[in-house]
């Protein structure tokens, strides 16, 4: 059932007091044991994951190195990693973890996305993917990169990308629905008014603030539909690796960043993964003076182009 826009702003709202609610946490973002990565829920079900995710860029698109990939794959499960997410456009990365994931696929939740509008092109991208992955259904399938307004209707259409994805849903193929962007977080309020989503993926980074934020316009919004909110572009593809500022830091405010579930990052290196799986087993949340320090900070790298990705303000 659709929303108004009136019922949209006025839901956005709600949910923009839960967040501002919620305290230095997010839900379900208490640091617990050291050691243990903490979890958060994802979804409206109540499906939980850890909150550092394997991102399918990185090693896993690089064509010359399906071997390491594998390895890193099969670490990141090993050292607790459950979340693990990828898109069709990530050149080999679908086939890579179909590989690595070979008898260890009950032990993560798998998530893809495809970038076609229309239901025939979403069915064959889906079908695609499932064979790359090996898998006979998927944790979650998200609608990839919407940037404009103007992409709304074909995607909404009896015919469009959503009405696909759900008979897949009906049909047992897939469990959840989402939608990602990392350019204007507007056209992605207005998606989340016309469908209930199950998880929303998003440029929620340090230089967030110095463009039209998702922080600001789109976690509300994400809230008040019980939707699970991930972070990508967390380190802006290592933009924001410079003038002093670290990945733990980085990392560390997006996971702070109320209403927050979980953040995904595409590694290099099982050294790199280590290093973020260190920062999140021991995880302490930023409060809002902190997080306002490091938006300072980032305030130059923003200018410079940091978040190319993002719609200027």
């Amino acid at each position: 059932m659709s929303l108004t826009r009136r019922e949209l702003l006025r839901a956005a709202a709600a949910g923009a007091a839960a967040v501002a609610g919620a305290g230095v946490l997010p839900t379900g973002a208490a640091s617990g044991q050291a050691g243990a990565m903490p979890r958060r829920t994802l979804a409206r079900d109540g499906t939980k994951v850890g909150v550092l995710g394997l991102g399918g860029q990185g090693l896993l698109e690089d064509p010359a190195h399906t071997s390491r990939a594998e390895v890193l794959v099969r670490r990141a499960v090993d050292l607790g990693v459950d979340l693990i997410d990828t898109a069709r456009s990530y050149g080999p990365s679908e086939e890579s973890l179909g590989l690595a994931l070979e008898g260890i696929r009950d032990r993560v939740y798998l998530a893809t996305k495809t970038h076609h509008r229309g239901a025939d092109e979403v069915r064959r991208s889906l079908e695609t993917s499932l064979g790359r992955l090996r898998v006979e259904r998927l944790d979650l399938v998200q609608v990839h990169n919407l940037r404009f307004r103007s992409e709304l209707d074909r995607l909404f259409a009896p015919d469009g990308a959503v009405a696909a994805l759900a008979r897949a849903r009906e049909e047992g193929l897939v469990r959840h629905i989402g939608i990602t962007a990392h350019y204007d977080p507007g056209p992605l309020v207005e998606a989340l008014g016309r469908f209930p989503f199950d998880v929303v993926s998003c440029a929620l980074n340090a230089a967030d603030r110095h463009h039209v934020s998702f922080a600001d316009g789109l976690i509300p919004a994400a809230v008040a539909i019980r939707a699970g909110v991930v972070a990508m572009k967390v380190l802006a593809r290592g933009e924001l690796l410079k003038e002093g500022i670290h990945v733990g830091e980085l990392l560390r405010y997006s996971l702070s960043l109320p209403g927050v579930s979980a953040a995904v990052v595409g590694f290099d290196s099982v050294d790199e993964l280590e290093e973020c799986l260190a920062v999140v087993r021991d995880f302490h949340a930023l409060d809002a003076e902190g997080r306002a320090d490091l938006e300072r900070r980032c305030r130059l790298l923003a200018e410079r182009g940091a978040n190319w990705f993002q719609r200027r303000a």
